[in-house]
Protein backbone atom coordinates (compact mmCIF):
# COMPACT_ATOMS: atom_id res chain seq x y z
CA UNK A 1 0.00 0.00 0.00
CA UNK A 2 3.07 2.32 0.56
CA UNK A 3 0.80 4.69 3.11
CA UNK A 4 3.48 4.80 6.20
CA UNK A 5 0.67 7.32 7.55
CA UNK A 6 -2.19 5.52 7.13
CA UNK A 7 -4.23 5.47 10.52
CA UNK A 8 -7.26 2.60 10.26
CA UNK A 9 -10.84 3.86 12.29
CA UNK A 10 -12.91 0.83 11.99
CA UNK A 11 -11.98 -2.79 11.21
CA UNK A 12 -14.68 -5.75 10.70
CA UNK A 13 -14.12 -9.32 10.03
CA UNK A 14 -16.76 -11.58 7.92
CA UNK A 15 -18.87 -8.46 7.07
CA UNK A 16 -22.04 -9.33 4.89
CA UNK A 17 -22.62 -7.34 2.21
CA UNK A 18 -26.21 -8.65 1.23
CA UNK A 19 -28.45 -8.40 -1.21
CA UNK A 20 -32.12 -9.59 -1.65
CA UNK A 21 -32.09 -10.36 -5.09
CA UNK A 22 -28.54 -11.04 -6.64
CA UNK A 23 -25.28 -12.90 -5.10
CA UNK A 24 -24.13 -12.03 -1.41
CA UNK A 25 -20.94 -11.92 -0.14
CA UNK A 26 -19.05 -12.07 3.10
CA UNK A 27 -15.80 -10.19 2.98
CA UNK A 28 -13.09 -11.28 5.10
CA UNK A 29 -12.10 -8.43 6.10
CA UNK A 30 -13.52 -4.95 5.89
CA UNK A 31 -11.80 -1.63 6.85
CA UNK A 32 -11.88 2.13 7.12
CA UNK A 33 -9.66 4.50 7.73
CA UNK A 34 -9.44 7.94 9.11
CA UNK A 35 -10.59 9.61 5.63
CA UNK A 36 -13.42 7.41 4.59
CA UNK A 37 -11.53 5.07 2.12
CA UNK A 38 -12.69 1.46 2.91
CA UNK A 39 -10.37 -1.54 2.36
CA UNK A 40 -12.37 -4.65 1.59
CA UNK A 41 -8.86 -7.45 2.43
CA UNK A 42 -9.49 -10.98 0.97
CA UNK A 43 -6.88 -13.96 1.51
CA UNK A 44 -8.19 -16.16 -1.20
CA UNK A 45 -7.04 -19.83 -1.16
CA UNK A 46 -6.82 -21.54 -3.41
CA UNK A 47 -5.52 -19.11 -5.84
CA UNK A 48 -8.71 -20.18 -8.33
CA UNK A 49 -11.12 -18.12 -6.26
CA UNK A 50 -8.64 -14.71 -7.29
CA UNK A 51 -9.98 -14.37 -10.89
CA UNK A 52 -10.24 -10.60 -11.73
CA UNK A 53 -14.30 -11.10 -12.11
CA UNK A 54 -14.54 -12.11 -8.32
CA UNK A 55 -12.19 -8.84 -7.68
CA UNK A 56 -14.75 -6.71 -10.08
CA UNK A 57 -18.13 -8.13 -7.72
CA UNK A 58 -16.15 -7.19 -4.77
CA UNK A 59 -15.67 -3.66 -6.10
CA UNK A 60 -19.41 -3.54 -7.03
CA UNK A 61 -20.88 -5.22 -4.37
CA UNK A 62 -19.18 -2.74 -2.06
CA UNK A 63 -19.84 0.41 -4.15
CA UNK A 64 -24.24 -0.74 -4.35
CA UNK A 65 -24.12 -0.81 -0.59
CA UNK A 66 -22.50 2.42 -0.03
CA UNK A 67 -24.99 5.38 -1.66
CA UNK A 68 -28.38 6.21 -0.05
CA UNK A 69 -30.83 7.83 -2.39
CA UNK A 70 -30.77 10.96 -3.85
CA UNK A 71 -27.30 10.93 -2.62
CA UNK A 72 -24.41 12.14 -5.23
CA UNK A 73 -22.17 9.69 -6.92
CA UNK A 74 -18.81 11.92 -5.98
CA UNK A 75 -20.19 10.92 -2.49
CA UNK A 76 -19.01 7.44 -2.98
CA UNK A 77 -16.04 6.75 -0.86
CA UNK A 78 -12.75 5.61 -1.81
CA UNK A 79 -12.30 1.61 -1.74
CA UNK A 80 -9.66 -0.85 -2.35
CA UNK A 81 -10.12 -4.54 -3.15
CA UNK A 82 -6.86 -6.21 -1.38
CA UNK A 83 -7.01 -10.15 -2.63
CA UNK A 84 -3.96 -11.74 -0.77
CA UNK A 85 -3.16 -15.14 -2.37
CA UNK A 86 -0.63 -17.77 -2.04
CA UNK A 87 0.40 -18.17 -5.54
CA UNK A 88 0.53 -16.14 -8.80
CA UNK A 89 -2.86 -16.26 -9.84
CA UNK A 90 -2.27 -13.08 -12.80
CA UNK A 91 1.44 -14.59 -13.93
CA UNK A 92 2.90 -11.20 -13.35
CA UNK A 93 5.85 -12.44 -11.47
CA UNK A 94 5.48 -9.26 -9.23
CA UNK A 95 4.01 -9.33 -5.70
CA UNK A 96 2.17 -6.44 -5.59
CA UNK A 97 -0.22 -5.46 -8.49
CA UNK A 98 -1.93 -2.27 -8.77
CA UNK A 99 -5.19 -2.32 -10.94
CA UNK A 100 -6.76 0.46 -12.21
CA UNK A 101 -9.07 1.58 -15.18
CA UNK A 102 -7.00 3.54 -17.78
CA UNK A 103 -8.26 5.44 -20.70
CA UNK A 104 -6.83 3.30 -23.02
CA UNK A 105 -6.30 6.03 -26.02
CA UNK A 106 -4.51 8.23 -24.04
CA UNK A 107 -2.47 5.81 -21.01
CA UNK A 108 -4.08 8.23 -18.55
CA UNK A 109 -5.62 7.37 -15.30
CA UNK A 110 -9.79 7.14 -15.47
CA UNK A 111 -9.89 8.16 -11.90
CA UNK A 112 -12.70 6.34 -10.28
CA UNK A 113 -11.23 5.67 -6.97
CA UNK A 114 -11.87 2.38 -7.08
CA UNK A 115 -8.53 0.14 -6.58
CA UNK A 116 -7.76 -3.36 -6.80
CA UNK A 117 -4.76 -4.38 -5.34
CA UNK A 118 -2.72 -8.31 -5.55
CA UNK A 119 -0.45 -9.20 -3.26
CA UNK A 120 1.45 -12.34 -3.43
CA UNK A 121 2.99 -14.47 -0.60
CA UNK A 122 4.94 -16.55 -3.20
CA UNK A 123 7.24 -13.43 -3.52
CA UNK A 124 7.93 -12.23 -0.29
CA UNK A 125 10.98 -10.52 1.05
CA UNK A 126 12.60 -8.59 3.57
CA UNK A 127 10.65 -5.28 3.00
CA UNK A 128 7.89 -4.78 5.63
CA UNK A 129 5.14 -5.91 3.08
CA UNK A 130 7.43 -9.04 1.78
CA UNK A 131 7.58 -9.83 5.77
CA UNK A 132 3.72 -9.45 6.85
CA UNK A 133 3.08 -11.55 3.31
CA UNK A 134 5.36 -14.06 4.37
CA UNK A 135 4.02 -14.52 7.59
CA UNK A 136 0.37 -15.21 6.46
CA UNK A 137 2.27 -18.62 5.58
CA UNK A 138 3.46 -19.16 8.99
CA UNK A 139 1.48 -21.51 11.42
CA UNK A 140 4.23 -21.18 14.02
CA UNK A 141 4.31 -17.84 15.98
CA UNK A 142 7.97 -18.31 16.57
CA UNK A 143 8.81 -18.18 12.92
CA UNK A 144 6.94 -14.79 11.83
CA UNK A 145 8.86 -11.85 11.04
CA UNK A 146 6.62 -9.13 12.55
CA UNK A 147 6.60 -8.98 16.28
CA UNK A 148 2.93 -7.97 16.17
CA UNK A 149 1.63 -10.91 14.56
CA UNK A 150 3.34 -13.03 15.97
CA UNK A 151 2.49 -11.91 19.75
CA UNK A 152 -1.24 -11.70 18.69
CA UNK A 153 -0.69 -15.57 16.72
CA UNK A 154 1.01 -16.65 20.00
CA UNK A 155 -1.97 -15.11 22.33
CA UNK A 156 -4.18 -17.14 20.01
CA UNK A 157 -2.85 -20.35 19.61
CA UNK A 158 -1.28 -20.67 23.46
CA UNK A 159 -2.77 -18.89 26.10
CA UNK A 160 -5.75 -20.15 27.63
CA UNK A 161 -8.32 -17.46 27.41
CA UNK A 162 -7.21 -16.47 23.88
CA UNK A 163 -7.85 -20.21 22.89
CA UNK A 164 -10.90 -19.60 24.25
CA UNK A 165 -11.66 -16.34 22.35
CA UNK A 166 -10.63 -17.91 19.60
CA UNK A 167 -13.25 -20.56 19.55
CA UNK A 168 -16.11 -17.89 20.48
CA UNK A 169 -15.17 -16.31 17.23
CA UNK A 170 -14.99 -19.42 15.31
CA UNK A 171 -18.66 -20.48 16.89
CA UNK A 172 -19.85 -17.01 15.67
CA UNK A 173 -18.66 -17.82 12.29
CA UNK A 174 -20.33 -20.79 11.73
CA UNK A 175 -23.38 -19.25 13.15
CA UNK A 176 -23.23 -16.54 10.20
CA UNK A 177 -22.63 -19.39 7.46
CA UNK A 178 -25.55 -20.84 9.03
CA UNK A 179 -28.41 -17.47 9.40
CA UNK A 180 -26.91 -16.63 5.80
CA UNK A 181 -27.68 -19.84 4.16
CA UNK A 182 -31.28 -19.63 6.06
CA UNK A 183 -31.56 -16.03 4.62
CA UNK A 184 -31.13 -17.72 1.25
CA UNK A 185 -33.95 -20.33 1.49
CA UNK A 186 -36.18 -17.93 3.13
CA UNK A 187 -35.81 -15.36 0.26
CA UNK A 188 -36.92 -18.33 -1.86
CA UNK A 189 -40.14 -18.98 -0.49
CA UNK A 190 -38.78 -22.06 1.43
CA UNK A 191 -41.27 -22.63 4.61
CA UNK A 192 -39.80 -22.30 7.82
CA UNK A 193 -40.85 -26.06 8.30
CA UNK A 194 -39.00 -27.15 6.21
CA UNK A 195 -36.11 -25.59 7.05
CA UNK A 196 -35.94 -26.51 10.84
CA UNK A 197 -36.58 -29.98 9.48
CA UNK A 198 -33.63 -29.56 7.40
CA UNK A 199 -31.28 -28.12 10.18
CA UNK A 200 -32.52 -30.03 12.67
CA UNK A 201 -33.46 -26.75 14.66
CA UNK A 202 -36.44 -25.93 16.86
CA UNK A 203 -38.88 -23.44 16.05
CA UNK A 204 -37.21 -21.28 18.89
CA UNK A 205 -33.37 -21.99 17.69
CA UNK A 206 -34.64 -20.69 14.28
CA UNK A 207 -35.60 -17.58 15.17
CA UNK A 208 -32.91 -16.78 17.37
CA UNK A 209 -30.56 -17.75 14.35
CA UNK A 210 -32.56 -15.07 11.90
CA UNK A 211 -33.02 -12.31 14.93
CA UNK A 212 -30.48 -10.79 14.32
CA UNK A 213 -31.17 -10.15 10.34
CA UNK A 214 -34.55 -8.94 11.41
CA UNK A 215 -33.28 -6.13 13.10
CA UNK A 216 -30.02 -5.37 10.55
Amino acid sequence: MEIPDLVVKKVETQSDERSMINRSIELDILAEDSSGKLYDIEVENPDSRAIPERARYHSAVLDSNRLEKAKRFEELPETYIIFITKGDPLGTGLQLCHVERVIMEQKKLFNDRGHIIYASMKYADETPLGQMLHDFLCTNPQEMLCEELAKAADYLKNDDKGVSEMCEVMEKLINVDRRNAILELLNAGVSREVIMKSYKITKEELEELIAPLASD
